[in-house]
């Protein structure tokens, strides 16, 4: 006599994964806490660590208008006219509907005497 197939058991149902964690808002989190970090080393006239800490920020997220608008400052700081300049246009750049970043960046470039390509 043929052995009777049993039938199998049903596949116990699976969860779904959970969603990848939000790695953009993680990031530009961290690329505002490194910019606050950079900006209260400017306070203290750590220039150095201030500049770390701001091209930590843009490796964290490459468009944010404040740590560009931060490393220009540093540079400016630190008598990098060219420099300065590049990381204020990258600011205003970056800087979107953000009026005050947009002001801010007016105001040093004013000071610099210079303008963006």
């Amino acid at each position: 006599a043929a052995a009777e197939a049993t039938p199998a058991k049903p596949a116990a149902p699976k969860t779904p994964p959970p969603p990848p964690p939000d790695t953009t808002s993680t990031q530009a989190r961290g690329a505002k806490a490194l910019t606050r970090q950079g900006w209260a080393d400017v306070d203290r006239k750590r220039y150095t660590s201030a500049e770390s800490n701001f091209k930590k920020a843009l490796q964290a997220t490459p468009n944010h208008g404040p740590a560009h608008f931060g490393q220009g400052y540093v540079r400016e700081r630190l008598n990098d006219k060219a420099g300065a300049l590049d990381a204020y246009c990258k600011a205003q750049l970056y800087a979107g509907s953000d009026t005050e970043l947009r002001r801010e960046v007016r105001g040093r470039l004013n000071a610099i005497k210079a303008t963006c390509p």
